[in-house]
């Protein structure tokens, strides 16, 4: 009986927090200069360009992040950026397969 009172707990109170967590889904891309942005900056430069020149992700928002003698970076800590990319590799790779068989099939 104690087990069942239990396990209805914790299904309801997974349920209210469905309710109570932050929902992204309505938003279609990473805008500048917030701590997803940073992170999504330094993922896609070590997983995408291989290395941690950040010129190429930051054009126009040069003044607005981290700027010491020219060198731009993002303001986040860069372990998180680490541990993103390979899924932004391989959601990067699945991405290019997927669109390359796109441009096939239209091809017929």
């Amino acid at each position: 009986m104690k087990t069942k009172k239990i396990f209805n707990n914790i299904l309801f109170y997974s349920f209210i927090s469905l309710f109570l967590k932050i929902d992204f889904r309505f938003e279609n891309s990473v805008n500048c200069c917030g701590d997803d942005h940073d992170y999504y900056i330094h993922s896609e430069t070590i997983a995408l360009d291989r290395d941690l020149d950040y010129t190429n992700q930051l054009k126009g928002n040069e003044d607005k992040r981290f700027n010491v003698n020219g060198k731009i970076a993002p303001t986040g800590f860069i372990g998180t950026g680490i541990l993103a990319a390979p899924f932004t590799f391989f959601g990067n790779l699945i991405d290019q397969i997927l669109s390359d068989q796109m441009k096939n099939q239209q091809n017929y």
